[in-house]
């Protein structure tokens, strides 16, 4: 039988971090308690039935299960929770999510948000605990909140022609992601709207498992061949803000103006698209309804109220800066 002070050897560390860590408790960093748990599993530790029947005490209300780095609502969950009084934890996990059912499985929260992808070890542990007070942001699941790219996106192209724009390129990301699936439906929908004369061009971005740097030069190989059609693209949708830089660099590099020459909309962050020059016209999601929407669905699930299950939309938000403007001005 593995022992506490089994794993603390292992790990190098003492058995009350251990104990820390493996509870959810006391200030552990994040990669430790990781590292942690990721042995815990491999020697397939089994806690004592008290610690088990301790352990199935929330130690919070709430809580939030970050993956793939995506931590913009972290604000706005900790203001909900301070406004109206909930213990809360935050935990930071790998992409893969392995720990996750293990954490979810230790009871560490009365019910929790889950930010970012939806890994299969997630989904088999909800599969298997449909009643696990559970919300998904921005990933389809049983209970979730979304943000509504499909009607974000016609906006979008909406906005562009209504500035004088007919020609279009048009770029979408891994079809794996809500969001990317999301963009497809409603720039479809937009084009079967708007009857453009010109053909949309159509490009699509695919970055998992490509180093950071090798998407980037992609990213301005594409702009720079895109920019030399003919005849151009005055209106640019992008699914990232990484192609819309790319794009205004290779703007530049030819001698062409944003927003003069063309225009861009990406979607993104409001930071990223201010930190950018000109700062991009974005579409992105609205992190404060998410959460408020996220919030009052995960309490009505932990109080037994919410059975069938939601899938609700959030409106984007179209946010407009210095790199669209309407066709021959700026």
């Amino acid at each position: 039988m593995v022992r506490l002070k089994d794993i603390a050897q292992a790990a190098g560390v003492s058995p009350g971090t251990v104990s820390a860590a493996l509870g959810g408790i006391g200030r552990v960093s994040p990669e430790t308690r990781e590292a942690i748990r990721k042995l815990a599993v491999e020697m397939d530790y089994r806690p004592s039935s008290a610690a088990r029947v301790l352990r199935n005490k929330p130690t919070v209300d709430a809580g939030m299960l970050i993956a793939d780095g995506q931590d913009m609502l972290v604000r706005d969950f900790i203001r909900w929770c301070e406004k109206f009084h909930l213990r809360h934890q935050l935990e930071l996990i790998s992409s893969s999510a392995r720990l996750a059912p293990s954490l979810l499985a230790d009871n560490f929260a009365a019910g929790c948000l889950h930010v970012g992808y939806l890994g299969e070890a997630v989904r088999e542990f909800l599969a298997k605990n449909p009643n696990y007070p559970f919300v998904a942001i921005n990933e389809q699941h049983t209970f979730c909140v979304r943000s509504n790219f499909v009607s974000g996106a016609r906006q979008a192209i909406q906005y562009l022609a209504a500035l004088g724009h007919r020609n279009f390129c048009l770029t979408v990301g891994d079809r794996e992601y809500d969001l990317h699936r999301q963009l497809r439906q409603g720039l479809d929908e937009a084009l079967r709207e708007f009857h453009f004369d010109q053909e949309p061009l159509r490009q699509e971005m695919e970055v998992k498992g490509i180093p950071h740097v090798e998407v980037m030069q992609r990213c301005v190989e594409m702009a720079r061949a895109t920019l030399r059609r003919t005849p151009r693209p005055t209106a640019f949708f992008c699914c990232g803000m990484l192609e819309a830089r790319s794009l205004i660099y290779a703007a530049l590099e030819m001698g062409l103006v944003v927003p003069r020459d063309l225009s861009i909309i990406a979607v993104g962050y409001p930071k990223d698209a201010e930190d950018t020059y000109p700062a991009v016209t974005s579409l992105g999601h609205d992190f404060e309804q998410q959460i408020t929407q996220a919030m009052l669905l995960l309490q009505r699930r932990i109080a037994g109220m919410e059975l069938e299950s939601q899938d609700i939309l959030v409106d984007t938000r179209l946010e407009i800066r210095s790199s669209t403007a309407k066709l021959g001005g700026a």
